[in-house]
């Protein structure tokens, strides 16, 4: 990454969380989910950031971001809230962590067969939510001050109960001693400690501050001794994140203790102790407003970054969905337990009740088990991520429906209890009955005679009466901004009523439309099909002008963000219609041909990668930006960019289909489709969604049309006999929405899943061999004039083209093809194309290749050819003897000294046991024998080639998972070494999957075909056997 690339990432990664705050304002929707999906995207889905080199710097960087976001987050606590929320934060935080600590140590430990200390580990690391999420949200949502400071007190504490917690078990994990008495003296001492020093701290930095005034450097010097607080703090065994919170709040709230307790300390100490002596500056919370703004925006995308989805299973997944649901079970006993009915309303609880997200704790603290040599603790960062993904996507949607509750129940308080008569309304609030000018009250008379001050004078009712009306417009488009629906509304030029004319249309093009449109579907396909055989871009392109299939996918796209589950099946048959009869047609178009050579066109199609999907994402929200065009012309672009989306690659997929083309076109073909299929609807449903476009789902006239159409037999079984339409809801309405995308990604989930992966795979093998293909670009030697690489399931086959005046020899291809395997996993093979340069050294060889003169001096060979010459020779005599069946050399390595010593030779071989000192010597003396090697330039190194483990719980003991890790790493290191996994005889099919599964959990590489096999041993009573064998 050059450092433009990396400013330019920086700068948009501040531009996002720029959108998504002031979409959290508007929307009440938060940013979370936005920058983790961002982080999650350029880690793990496209490799552009590998996780294992963020890893280190994760304490340094969660802390710095942890003490910006508590040090905000205590500026914004009250005193009095503190006081009377405080007793309520720690029993909440107590309990909840309690409850989730006993049910999630209870799975582990019955249902996934856990040991009891790796339990309690895994239960403790997920126990307690996230303040450096909460407390930035919660400042922004429209709640009282008092569940604010509940709800950042309890997450304080919350994380202050998970760090005790997980340390104190590692030390009796080391030590083998437990004492329940003793967490609890640490968690006292804890909190007890950082409470007093900060108490201290921050009185008396206040009395510093208010005497510097406005000084400008007054903000970094704070800065500054909050993180010697943090070092202070910890050394003195306490919590820093509770004492930085804490100190946040004695900085703010000074002036009130001040004032209250000044008297006394001047009446018994003779000190003057005033209130405006330790006033906060606004410009103190205004920068730190600002830094907690940019640091947070990277915490979050860092935290995605981190997340590391690569040994993923169903079985992990759906342990770690269990995980999340018992955590939030134990939110809803805790917050049920602690706040009553009566003292908050629905909507407060709920909130409360949605902010358990997990963050960079829990993340960092689950790789402290597996850093300290915890066996078994492997997977805890794994179900340690789901749990991060889980709850913050259940926090989103928590906070969402909360906000909505809230603002019912606002409404209905203020239309129970209308402000009195005479008294001023609220700023902002819409006037009553009696307050509304040119409106009469209850008895027929104008406010003020209702209010019992007599009549009001003619002229003064025609004031009241004209005045406002004049000018009642401008005051309301004063007093209420354009909402953000409205805003994009305006940008797109849409006008309200266009929006009910444009959900009817995409109701139409549900229908099965009329023949022309079959018709133009079976033309566009010839067309595509010939484009992409003759390589001709521009018949493509023509043939994505005639096709209709962009206005079904864009009414998909409205029917998703809409909520309209009957409208989405419709268009969704007929779109899988259309999928069936293009890849037909393709097919039988490929049976026809005669020839079968993959173009260039072709091949493009079918190697999906990142970029397709974000131009698929891009051209759905174009295509939705531009159904509301005025000019005609505008209305035929969406055809061409959806049709340049999805033709292609589905023409491509019929393609596979036929005889002539391999299942490699259409796996690819079809990854490329679907992810583009998804990509076009979700980029619609976003413009749709943000133009308000669901509101017209509960428009009358389309709830007339869709009503005769429900009284299709079919359709009314589905919608009222099975109770469909209930589930879901109404269209338009939030919770049909939300259940509509949810079964929409549950639907796409396992393919897309596919694609992600090979869109990742590719990408990283397509990164190493950039990486490592830079061995032939050396200044003043040689340089790459062209590079091709064909990544496969098996192999990947790099075709490099250099001009060079040095020639590379086959160990520099040896080397090459060794350092991809490494970096990939899969074995590479490399066709080196040399061209010599006329420059330099160049000039010479070439003059070497030519016929040499009578008295030309014959060519010596270099010491790289001597060494590759000698490493053959004696790899070659070595696979020449007899050696036993069990042992095979895998490798031979040969050092050249440059001060004449004798060569050195390393040889690896492969078997169950190490040769005896005596087998060496024998080798060695016959090789002394045959090539005079002296015994002594000899080295052999074992390779184990079988491993035993012992079956516990559908997999194998925890304390073997080291051989696994021995087994994953020979595989990479020798491309040709090939497992074969031996398995009881007398496992089930559903056993024997699992068992698979569990072994590819410790070394991936086993679940590849190419590199391992199973067969069944009859033999073998209840263990696993796996042989490493050569191909």
């Amino acid at each position: 990454m050059t450092v433009a690339v990396a400013f330019a990432f920086i700068g948009g990664v501040i531009l996002v969380g720029f959108l998504a705050h002031l979409l959290f304002r508007v929307t009440k929707i938060p940013s979370v989910l936005l920058l983790i999906g961002i982080g999650i995207v350029l880690g793990p889905v496209t490799g552009w950031v590998t996780s294992g080199s963020l890893v280190a710097i994760a304490p340094f960087f969660g802390t710095l971001a942890l003490l910006i976001i508590l040090f905000e987050g205590g500026l914004g606590l009250d005193v009095s809230s503190v006081r009377t929320q405080a007793p309520k934060a720690s029993i909440l935080a107590l309990l909840s962590f309690l409850i989730s600590f006993l049910a999630v140590g209870a799975l582990a430990f019955f249902g996934l067969g856990m040991p009891v200390i790796h339990s309690l580990l895994l239960a403790s690391l997920l126990g307690a939510a996230s303040p450096a999420i909460i407390i930035p949200l919660v400042s922004g949502l429209s709640v009282r001050q008092e569940i604010r400071t509940l709800l950042k007190l309890e997450s304080a504490l919350g994380d202050v109960l998970l760090i005790v917690a997980v340390l104190f078990l590692l030390d009796a994990h080391a030590t083998g001693k437990q004492s329940v008495p003793g967490i609890a003296l640490a968690l006292f001492l804890s909190i007890a400690v950082a409470f007093v020093v900060s108490s201290v701290a921050g009185a008396l930095w206040a009395r510093l501050i208010g005497w510097m005034g406005k000084e400008p450097l007054a903000y970094m010097l704070t800065l500054g001794f909050v993180f010697l607080l943090y070092f202070g703090v910890e050394e003195l065994g306490g919590s820093a994140a509770f004492a930085v919170l804490m100190f946040g709040m004695i900085l703010e709230n000074m002036h009130v203790v001040a004032d209250r307790v000044g008297p006394q300390v001047r009446y018994f100490f003779g000190i003057d102790v005033r209130a405006e002596q330790f006033v906060l500056q606004a410009f103190m919370k205004n920068i730190t407003e600002e830094l907690s703004f940019l640091i947070r925006t990277f915490f979050f995308v860092y935290l995605g970054l981190l997340l590391d989805f690569s040994a993923l299973t169903p079985v992990i997944a759906l342990s770690g969905i269990a995980m999340a649901a018992l955590l939030f079970g134990g939110r809803y006993a805790a917050v049920r337990a602690v706040l009553r009915k009566g003292t908050y309303t629905a909507g407060e609880r709920q909130m409360v009740l949605s902010m358990l997200p997990r963050g960079l704790a829990t993340a960092v603290m689950a790789f402290l088990p597996v850093q300290l040599g915890v066996p078994g603790a492997e997977l805890f960062p794994i179900y340690a991520f789901i749990v991060i993904v889980v709850s913050n996507i259940h926090m989103t949607g928590g906070v969402i429906f909360a906000e909505r509750r809230l603002g019912r129940e606002r409404a209905a308080e203020k239309a129970a209890a209308p402000s009195p008569a005479g008294a001023p309304s609220p700023a902002g609030a819409p006037l009553s009955a009696a307050e509304e000018p040119g409106r009469t009250s209850a008895g027929g008379r104008e406010p003020a005679e209702a209010a019992g001050d007599g009549p009001v004078p003619d002229a003064a009712v025609t004031v009241l009466e004209e005045t406002p009306h004049r000018g009642a417009g401008e005051q309301a488009a004063r007093r209420k901004p354009f909402s953000f629906t409205e805003q994009v509304m305006r940008l797109l030029g849409i006008r309200p009523e266009e929006r009910e004319q444009q959900y009817l249309h995409a109701m139409q093009n549900a229908s099965m439309a009329p023949s022309i449109f079959w018709v133009q579907i079976l033309l566009a396909s010839v067309l595509t099909a010939l484009g992409l055989v003759l390589n001709q871009s521009s018949i493509i392109i023509g043939a994505a002008l005639i096709v209709p299939i962009a206005w079904p996918v864009l009414a998909a796209g409205l029917a998703l963000a809409a909520g309209d589950i009957y409208l989405l099946l419709r268009l969704l048959w007929k779109l899988l219609l259309v999928v069936l009869l293009v890849a037909a047609l393709s097919a039988l178009f490929s049976e026809l041909l005669p020839f079968n050579a993959v173009t260039a066109e072709i091949a493009s199609r079918t190697r999906p990668t990142i970029l397709d999907f974000l131009v698929a994402l891009f051209s759905g929200m174009a295509g939705a930006a531009l159904t509301f065009g005025r000019k005609r012309l505008l209305r035929y672009f969406p055809g061409a960019l959806l049709g340049l989306a999805l033709m292609p690659p589905l023409t491509v997929l019929g393609f596979g289909l036929g005889r002539e083309f391999s299942t490699e076109i259409f796996r690819g073909a079809t990854l490329l489709f679907i992810a583009n299929f998804f990509a076009v609807i979700l980029g619609a449903a976003l413009v749709y969604a943000a133009a308000g476009m669901p509101a017209a789902a509960s428009l009358e006239t389309v709830g007339a049309r869709k009503h005769g159409e429900m009284k299709r037999p079919f359709v009314r079984f589905l919608f009222e006999r099975l109770g469909l339409g209930t589930l879901i809801g109404r269209a338009g309405s939030t919770r049909a929405r939300l259940m509509v995308i949810v079964v929409f990604l549950l639907a796409l989930v396992i393919p897309l899943q596919m694609a992600l992966d090979q869109l990742s795979r590719e990408f990283r093998a397509r990164q190493a061999v950039s990486v490592v293909e830079k061995m032939f670009d050396q200044p003043g030697r040689s340089a790459i004039i062209n590079s091709v690489a064909t990544i496969g399931e098996e192999e990947i086959s790099v075709r490099v083209q250099v001009a060079t005046n040095a020639l590379f020899t086959s160990e520099d291809i040896r080397r090459f093809e060794e350092r991809v395997a490494d970096r990939t996993g899969v074995a590479a093979r490399l066709d080196l194309v040399q061209s010599l340069s006329d420059i330099g050294e160049g000039r010479k060889l070439m003059g070497m290749l030519a016929p040499p003169a009578p008295d030309s001096v014959p060519y010596s060979p270099g010491v790289p050819d001597m060494a590759r010459d000698l490493r053959d020779a004696v790899a070659a005599e070595l696979r020449a003897m007899a050696l036993p069946e069990t042992i095979a050399v895998v490798r031979v390595g040969a050092e050249l000294a440059l001060d004449g010593a004798p060569p050195s030779f390393r040889v690896e071989y492969l078997s169950e046991s190490p040769l005896s000192g005596d087998a060496r010597e024998l080798l060695a003396r016959l090789m002394e024998d045959r090539m005079g090697l002296r015994p002594e330039r000899l080295e052999f190194h074992h390779v184990p080639s079988r491993f035993d483990f012992e079956r516990a719980g559908g997999g194998i003991r925890p304390d073997r998972s080291p051989g696994l890790r021995e087994i994953q790493e020979t595989l990479r290191r020798y491309p040709q070494v090939r497992a074969q996994v031996e398995i009881p005889a007398d496992l089930g099919p559903d056993d024997g999957r699992k068992l698979e599964r569990r072994l590819a959990e410790g070394a991936s590489l086993l679940a590849l075909p190419a590199r391992a096999s199973f067969i069944q041993n009859p033999e073998l009573k209840g263990g696993v056997r796996i042989t490493l064998r050569p191909r």
